[in-house]
């Protein structure tokens, strides 16, 4: 996926403010959970696979409670349900992604 000058400022932008703001909270917490263990309660959830459609993904799994307009080159938007995020290339599926545990 090839980003455009302005997503790249957008992407880096998300980064260092993620960073900045998780900095607090990894130094004060005892433990720090992993990207790859975070959400383990909600792994087995079904969610929208990688190539569904927007069509397949609301008639299989509701409509969404929000979503994001399409940003960048290729257009990237998001639809979130309250366990996860599905992200679309265009009108396809890339990725979902869980929400972490409260």
């Amino acid at each position: 996926m090839m980003l455009t000058s302005s997503r790249k400022k957008h992407v880096l932008t998300a980064i260092t403010v993620a960073i900045t703001s998780f900095s607090g909270v990894c130094l004060s917490e005892p433990a720090v959970v992993g990207v790859s263990q975070q959400a383990q309660n909600k792994q087995s959830l079904p969610r929208p696979a990688k190539g569904m459609s927007k069509t397949q993904v609301s008639q299989q799994f509701g409509q969404p409670n929000s979503t994001e307009a399409a940003l960048g080159q290729p257009p990237i938007s998001v639809w979130i349900y309250p366990e996860y995020s599905v992200y679309f290339e265009y009108n396809h599926v890339i990725h979902t992604v869980l929400q972490n545990q409260k």
